[in-house]
């Protein structure tokens, strides 16, 4: 299994030279990048509200999952949906307990969704960037997981879940959780204001 350096993530070098390192293949940066966008789609309920961050957790975790199966499809590994299942719920839960800027935008969230019209829609942006950010990071420390596992020889395959959920968390402690997600949050609302986004194609969920 090889992980072509030849290209960086699509757009993070345009916003954030931060990134420029951590580069992936051409195709594997696709489809992050495809799951990303889907999951502002279902981040929007967390606007509304009453729906809570509930939802929109359960929401993320399902197109994460989702973009985990079709890494390893793609890379040909092949690995129980349970233990894919549990890693991605792991990264999102570790995303989400120790990032300080994932917290805050979820409570301004909740707190902007209360104000009619304005408060609504900013709310909406809010949820958008900060659950695109999310799947960015969630794809690119896995890829980065399987990159590193690959070369030290590991046999991905006969990996325990908790050796893998381990493996992913080594890679998720070496980065600046916080200064990720502004960076890909900026992403998200310059790509936004362009209309990138408007012809991104559609995921369908696996089942979980």
């Amino acid at each position: 299994m090889t992980l072509s350096p030849s290209r960086t993530l699509i757009g993070i070098d345009r916003f954030s030279s931060g990134f420029v390192k951590d580069k992936l293949g051409e195709d594997m940066a696709r489809i992050v990048r495809q799951h990303a966008i889907a999951s502002t789609a279902a981040s929007v309920a967390s606007a509304v509200p009453g729906a809570g961050t509930v939802a929109c957790v359960a929401a993320q975790t399902a197109i994460v999952y989702t973009m985990y199966v079709r890494m390893n499809a793609h890379l040909g590994i092949r690995l129980r949906k349970n233990i894919v299942k549990s890693v991605a719920s792991a990264v999102i839960a570790n995303i989400a307990t120790n990032a300080v800027t994932v917290i805050g935008g979820i409570a301004a969230s909740a707190v902007l969704s209360m104000i009619p019209g304005v408060g609504s829609a900013a709310s909406a942006i809010v949820m958008c960037s900060v659950s695109y950010a999310t799947v960015m990071i969630a794809g690119l420390v896995y890829a980065k997981t399987l990159s590193a596992l690959a070369k030290s020889k590991r046999g991905i395959e006969s990996m325990t879940e908790d050796e893998l959920k381990k493996a992913v968390k080594e890679e998720l402690t070496k980065r600046d959780i916080n200064k990720d997600i502004k960076a890909f949050a900026k992403e998200y609302r310059t790509e936004k204001q362009k209309g990138t986004f408007e012809k991104a194609e559609a995921v369908e969920l696996e089942a979980m």
